[in-house]
């Protein structure tokens, strides 16, 4: 099956351009200078896309000093699928801070974004209770949540209510260190 350009030239007055400036642009000759406008006129939109995204602030790369979700030194290390298997109903995020010595974490909703759903997370040192946990109905996110572990490794639980009930992940004796 072969594809054919059909090309359509719009006269002045369709275009509404003003009269007076020399007659406009003159009308293709044929289909093969219609190809050759539409690629043209067609590279010149691309590369002012481009040009666009390029200059962008929104699209640039956030500076090396830039705060993320459980404040500033703060490296993420572990992301999880809650639950471990099926469709994701939210996301598990572990982070870590060598200055601090400290682990964060948050669960973020990813099955009902923007509605308020009971969503948690909780962090502890390993063989300790949950110190550090933030539950309750929230929007986007449970957290962040804290723990102190300079040494030795650490267990991180984030749960939501999805459709079926209440679901949670549970990763014991984790990012060791």
């Amino acid at each position: 099956m072969s594809s054919k350009i059909i090309c359509v030239w719009m006269s002045r007055a369709t275009r509404r351009e003003p009269t007076g400036h020399g007659g406009g642009p003159t009308p293709p000759a044929n289909e093969s200078e219609c190809s050759m406008r539409l690629r043209s006129r067609a590279a010149a939109a691309a590369v002012a896309f481009s040009t666009v995204l390029i200059a962008s602030p929104a699209l640039t790369a956030a500076p090396a000093n830039a705060v993320g979700p459980c404040g500033s030194g703060y490296n993420r290390v572990g992301v999880y699928a809650i639950p471990a298997s099926g469709p994701r109903l939210a996301t598990l995020e572990v982070y870590w801070n060598a200055t601090e010595r400290k682990n964060c974490a948050l669960t973020y909703n990813s099955y009902n974004p923007g509605v308020s759903t009971y969503t948690r997370v909780s962090i502890s040192r390993y063989l300790a209770d949950w110190t550090g946990y933030n539950r309750g109905f929230f929007s986007y996110y449970a957290g962040p949540a804290y723990v102190y572990a300079p040494s030795g490794c650490i267990n991180v639980r984030g749960g939501i209510t999805g459709p079926n009930g209440y679901v949670e992940r549970v990763l014991q004796q984790v990012h060791c260190g």
